[in-house]
């Protein structure tokens, strides 16, 4: 794994060139990356920064959508290792009754900011009707949620 994508870190930081990547080579595809910044002894290290959160979404999914019932169904999932984060992620379903993969979000875990960041971008990139249902676990950082 290592010699094919080098180390972690260097993963991390080829991250913004990828969104760029998604961005020319795929237009209307949407791929956005939040970062924090790093204190170091009470200071802004401005020459470095944290990955927070990272919303994507290709301009195939938000055109299958268009052809998919009128919902989403949203989930999360905790990743372990070395990437200890939640893939939120939204499907849809076409009238073959084929899933579709919509939308994927890397966040710090589920909480109302997180649900929040992702549900706001998937309302904003893939859909702007207003009657969709969404199917969920009803969550708490769901429930929370105001978009």
């Amino acid at each position: 794994m290592a010699h094919i994508y080098e180390d972690w870190e260097e993963s991390y930081n080829e991250l913004s060139r990828w969104v760029l990547g998604v961005q020319i080579t795929m237009p209307g595809s949407a791929a956005i990356l939040r970062t924090s910044p790093v204190r170091v002894g009470g200071q802004v290290d401005e020459s470095s920064a944290y990955f927070h959160r990272f919303f994507w979404t290709f301009s195939s999914c938000i055109e299958a959508f268009r052809h998919c019932k009128l919902l989403f169904s949203v989930d999360g999932t905790h990743l372990y290792g070395k990437c200890w984060s939640t893939l939120l992620v939204a499907i849809a379903q076409d009238d073959n009754f084929n899933i579709i993969p919509i939308t994927f979000t890397l966040v710090e875990g589920e909480n109302a900011e997180s649900w929040s960041f992702f549900l706001s971008h998937l309302w904003q990139h893939v859909t702007p009707q207003l009657a969709i249902l969404v199917i969920s676990d009803r969550h708490n950082g769901i429930k929370a949620t105001r978009i």
